[in-house]
């Protein structure tokens, strides 16, 4: 390095806040960082990995806050993660076997494929919905869009009951642009014929998928933080400007990348936001020994069991079981009793048992019809001050690990790079 680089780097480099060790923050701190920009990470917890940091029980692998695999369809994505996480010798590739718990019997998912699954009488409802649906029919919200794409037999059985439980909303309420990308949209003809042919769900989110073989996805978490300087156990009291710095609990910065609740910023940085179209749902995850089975993950949407799903998560790496048979993660929207849960519990099948449960307040996001144009408009305005909005809660986007390190990429490339 020549004496005018040197000069180059002492006089321009800039100093960066970065608020969160999710895989958010841990994604962006990476790339700066690896670019010899000075990191100051931020943290409130004792430990890095936000939604996808894990706990070890026994030996056996507890995801907190879920269960998370890695699968992306996005180029620049995949480079930069097979990069950082060696990819190659500790990644298992795996298919996904997942099901749905539908009147008592387990059924391949998605339901609209595999309608011929069903009792006869449920299948005859279903056909006499499908045959009357209209094509291309306009809808406005994700609850007309369920309607009109399934029929109202499966929409009462399955996808309203199975939402309701998830969200916690009206439906309705749901702008059905929020879930583009993240949920298949098929035609009247595609379920026809998915039906006739008994095809498989290869086309869905996550049908393929690459798991860590040891520490789940805390290994990521440990290989992304690794060299990374983050101070944890530390609250955020204040954030103040003075003149084209930022001061973070008394520290100056050039830019802030923020990536906790937006909603707090109103407090921190004196915003005007109104929370009634930021709402948000925690999520209750119960860590538990399980019979053993081929499954990946189970969907449940009956609204007799308040359950509306399990991770088979010990399935995704021989070595996630520590000391037991199997293991899993069952989920459940919203904070729910020990007391409750037990109850609960033996209403499912695979002879289940409790070894530990967590509850994340801060799990789903959920967008209205203002939500995206108002979330937009704050950020832009923040970051013309070098204040920037980053991850699920942050830019208020139903980020997965892959959209979340996208989005990540995108900022690096448009301010940084």
């Amino acid at each position: 390095m020549n004496f005018k680089t040197i000069c180059f780097y002492l006089f321009n480099m800039k100093k960066i806040c970065v608020i969160g060790s999710g895989i958010s923050g841990l994604s962006i701190s990476k790339m700066l960082s690896d670019k010899g920009y000075d990191i100051s990470i931020y943290e409130s917890n004792n430990k890095p990995g936000g939604l996808i940091k894990c706990k070890i029980v026994e030996g056996a692998v507890y995801h907190k806050v879920g269960g998370h695999v890695f699968n992306t369809k996005i180029p620049e994505v995949k480079k930069w993660f097979n990069e950082k996480v060696n990819f190659e010798n500790e990644f298992i590739p795996s298919k996904r076997n997942a099901k749905i718990l539908f009147k008592k019997r387990i059924v391949n998912y998605p339901i609209e494929n595999n309608i011929y699954q069903l009792d006869d009488e449920t299948i005859k409802s279903i056909v006499n919905d499908l045959i009357g649906l209209k094509e291309n029919s306009i809808n406005e919200n994700y609850d007309e869009f369920l309607k009109n794409t399934f029929g109202e037999t499966l929409y009462k059985l399955y996808f309203l009951p199975y939402n309701k439980k998830i969200w916690n909303i009206d439906l309705s309420l749901i702008p059905l642009d929020w879930l583009k990308g993240k949920l298949p949209m098929p035609k009247i003809r595609d379920i026809l014929l998915s039906n006739f042919k008994r095809t498989s769900e290869n086309i869905m989110v996550h049908s393929e998928f690459y798991y860590p073989k040891n520490n789940g996805s805390q290994h990521i978490v440990n290989s992304l933080s690794n060299g990374l300087n983050i101070n944890y156990n530390t609250k955020i009291n204040k954030i103040t400007k003075n003149k084209n710095k930022w001061i973070v609990n008394g520290e100056l910065f050039d830019h802030v990348i923020y990536t906790g609740d937006l909603r707090i910023l109103k407090d921190l940085i004196k915003l005007e936001i109104d929370n009634e179209h930021f709402k948000s749902n925690g999520t209750t995850n119960v860590f538990c020994e399980i019979e053993e089975s081929d499954i990946s993950w189970l969907y449940i949407p009956s609204n007799k069991i308040a359950s509306h799903r399990i991770i088979f998560s010990g399935n995704f790496s021989p070595n996630n079981n520590g000391n037991f048979i199997n293991t899993c993660t069952i989920e459940y929207s919203g904070f729910k009793h020990l007391k409750d849960i037990k109850k609960d519990i033996v209403k499912l099948p695979y002879n289940i048992r409790i070894l530990d449960y967590n509850y994340e307040p801060l799990s789903y996001i959920i967008q209205t019809k203002e939500t995206k144009k108002i979330s937009k408009k704050i950020k832009l305005n923040l970051e013309k001050d070098n204040f920037h909005l980053l991850g699920r809660f942050a830019e208020w986007e139903y980020y997965n690990m892959d959209t979340a390190i996208n989005s990540s990429i995108k900022l690096f490339n448009k301010i940084f790079k």
